[in-house]
């Protein structure tokens, strides 16, 4: 199985300083990108894009945005694109300068138009609440971390009900300052199982059954010093299949990171996994995504030396044991491009990859999209009503907006 790139985004330049590629998040339907763009010196906005070959639908920003919120620094899609969930960690909400409490914006309706701005019940200063953000495939659950919480002990919200308006919090059970439970989040698609990542604590979380009660604690057989373990965390669709990140663990070389992938009863069963051409300080295992059925990984290493320079590679795996490999360097290949940032599967035969490096040292950004047919199936290409489809031995599926046909068919 062979991804390919497919699209770059967006069709037109983002501006200097956007950092576009930043988050990212695709729908597991395959029809809708999301893409935040933090703009450091800005208030940073989210591009939506839909459609044949993923062209701009709208540009989500912030009714009261204010320099700096960090808003678009994680974003998130339910499985149909209707519901889009926005974090702005660094979001003042008019507490004092300097006190970030963070907030999440989730948008839906016709062209995602109704803003709904959802905040923690309990800010500290630095709460970072928003930091990282999750969704449930119908979009009625959202998951969010507050990564500095109470002397960034750190802690999640499970958000949902009308308006989202009803709230659970979740923290670790043995939880201290500067664990900064909340760096990563993830979700299961009915909302039921949430996994949660740290960054200080080198640990990951698992909560399920009611009100998300019952605490998982997940952490790696062979620990290093350097372990950031938890910095990314990725559930499958059944919650059943976990991918943790660890960009700080010994692989093929000091500090060249690894992901891991628990399943089983309790998650028992590990799955340890080094890039082959792994590098001191690459950066793989900083951004991680299951495929919706959690057999396939694509992993980032942002740092990693492509062609000399530092700017990112994208890994795959897939097969048994997830023993297949697959490297996609940095398609722009310019120094510090962060290829690899950000990284989201949406069907098990699309990804798309962050770059918010990219565009020679301004930090514009880019996205990148790749596809794959699916694995030993005979492929048709065809309209329906108009609407370009695949068909394939496994059925029929909507994503040829990712797809160019070997026989040269244009969806």
């Amino acid at each position: 199985m062979t991804f390919t790139l497919q699209d770059t985004l967006p069709a037109s330049a983002p501006a200097d300083g956007d950092e576009f590629g930043y988050s990212v998040a695709f729908s597991r339907d395959g029809s809708t990108i999301v893409v935040g763009a933090i703009q450091p010196s800005g208030h940073g906005k989210v591009y939506v894009l839909a459609g044949l070959s993923f062209t701009i639908q709208t540009i989500l920003t912030a009714s009261d945005g204010a320099n700096g919120d960090q808003f678009g620094g994680a974003v998130a899609v339910s499985a149909d694109g209707s519901v889009i969930a926005v974090g702005a960690d660094s979001a003042r909400n008019g507490s004092t300068v300097g006190h970030h409490h963070g907030a999440v914006y989730v948008y839906s309706g016709v062209s995602w138009a109704t803003q709904t701005k959802l905040s923690s019940s309990d800010p500290t200063i630095d709460s970072h609440f928003g930091y990282s953000v999750a969704i449930s495939d119908d979009g009625a659950t959202i998951a969010a971390g507050a990564k500095g919480w109470t002397s960034s002990k750190g802690k999640a919200y499970v958000r949902y009900g009308a308006s989202w308006g009803s709230s659970t919090g979740l923290v670790a059970s043995d939880g201290v300052a500067a664990d900064q439970f909340g760096q990563s989040i993830s979700i299961s698609a009915d909302g039921s199982i949430v996994a949660v990542g740290t960054l200080g604590a080198e640990e990951a979380y698992v909560y399920s059954g009611a009100i998300w009660a019952t605490e998982t604690k997940i952490i790696p057989a062979d620990p290093d010093a350097s372990s950031f373990f938890g910095g990314a965390v990725s559930l499958s669709s059944d919650g059943l299949v976990l991918a943790v990140g660890d960009a700080g663990a010994n692989g093929l070389a000091s500090t060249s990171g690894k992901a891991y992938v628990y399943s089983g009863a309790g998650y028992a069963t590990e799955l340890p996994i080094e890039a082959s051409d792994g590098q001191s300080n690459d950066n793989f295992g900083g951004s991680v995504a299951l495929a919706p059925l959690g057999d396939q990984l694509v992993v980032g290493a942002s740092n990693a030396p492509f062609s000399g320079a530092s700017n990112g590679q994208v890994y795959i795996y897939t097969g048994g044991g997830f023993a297949d490999e697959q490297i996609i360097p940095d398609q722009n290949g310019n120094v510090n491009d962060v290829f690899g940032g950000s990284v989201a599967f949406g069907t098990s035969r699309g990804i798309v990859v962050g770059a918010p490096g990219v565009d020679g040292g301004f930090d514009a950004g880019a996205a990148y999209v790749y596809a794959t047919p699916s694995p030993g199936s005979s492929i048709t290409y065809q309209r329906i009503y108009g609407i370009p489809i695949m068909i394939d031995d496994n059925g029929v599926e909507t994503v040829t907006q990712l797809l160019t046909s070997p026989d040269g068919f244009t969806p």
